[in-house]
């Protein structure tokens, strides 16, 4: 069981073209990419990510083959995935399945195009809908759509679920209270085993493409569980340690300050125990440090014993 979770609205974590969009996703192969490419562009807003036509010929144009980004080396037979992000650009031709979407249990990384499941949605960007689709042996097999009313052309969530023979997936308007009640549900028995998976934003095939075809979407957060965990809406993550004195005795009683590495704000403080253990729950992505203060008030960037700060 695990989490993960990227806020590219805080520019955290960095681009990585050639690899993912960020330290710690692989950027992995589900389809043929004949005539498509990604092209990323990063702010303080969220991740811009354009899927275009290179050659430029108005002409027939398969972008469904896609890239897509899940933790490297991760696997897992249950999975749940938590995405927000927002439309910014569509132009596709004669047909509108356009993403986003997510796979689950796929047999191969980095590159499988034999046996996953896929979660997606499909028709116009303001009044789309969902449906599964199943890949076995490299024969695709549709599972059933439903849940329209998806409205991408504003901050939308989506969240999409595999559990034991269960796929399902709902979707909400951003400010609005998520649904209690799946939008979309099937199920299906012909892939079991723990696979790899992905979230992207899956494209679209048909005819009358020209050189402005390709869809261009804006991810504000990401984020997965595994085998029973939830993927997080917010990040919670853990920082603990031991406390040591300048001469490099357990500080037991002084009082700790947690700091964020590259903007100095204070995330917390706390008293270290008998033995000089602390921890603190931070909501960052980014590095931090520990300072220490002793009785008579006297600070001091801490050595700190062990300090632990799983990722999410």
């Amino acid at each position: 069981m695990a989490q993960f979770f990227y806020n590219f609205k805080d520019g955290i974590p960095a681009v990585n073209s050639s690899a993912g969009p960020a330290p710690g996703l692989s950027r992995f192969l589900a389809l043929n990419t004949t005539n498509y490419y990604q092209e990323y562009a990063k702010s303080s807003l969220g991740l811009d990510v354009w899927q275009k036509n290179p050659d430029g010929v108005a002409s027939t144009f398969n972008f469904s083959g896609a890239y897509t980004w899940g933790p490297t080396g991760i696997t897992a037979a249950n999975v749940e995935c938590l995405a927000k992000l927002v439309y910014l650009h569509y132009n596709g031709g004669g047909y509108t399945n356009d993403g986003p979407g997510f796979y689950a249990r796929v047999s191969g990384q980095p590159s499988d195009n034999q046996n996953y499941y896929e979660l997606q949605s499909a028709g116009t960007v303001t009044t789309a809908s969902s449906f599964f689709r199943k890949r076995v042996a490299g024969t695709s097999t549709e599972l059933g759509s439903g849940s329209g009313g998806i409205n991408k052309s504003v901050p939308v969530w989506y969240r999409f679920q595999v559990t034991g023979t269960t796929l399902r997936m709902r979707s909400w308007n951003d400010g609005t209270t998520e649904p209690t009640t799946w939008g979309h549900t099937v199920t299906d028995s012909s892939i079991s085993a723990a696979g790899y998976f992905a979230f992207g934003a899956l494209g679209a095939s048909g005819t009358g493409y020209g050189t402005s075809a390709g869809t261009r979407y804006r991810l504000f957060q990401l984020s997965f569980g595994t085998d029973g965990d939830a993927a997080p809406s917010t990040l919670t993550r853990v920082v603990a340690g031991t406390l040591l004195k300048p001469d490099g005795g357990a500080a037991n009683g002084y009082l700790v300050r947690c700091y964020c590495r590259s903007t100095g704000a204070l995330l917390g403080e706390t008293l270290a125990n008998s033995i000089g253990a602390f921890s603190f729950t931070v909501n960052i992505t980014d590095n931090v440090y520990c300072v220490g203060i002793d009785q008579l008030g006297n600070s001091w960037n801490a050595p700190v014993k062990d300090l632990i700060t799983p990722s999410v």
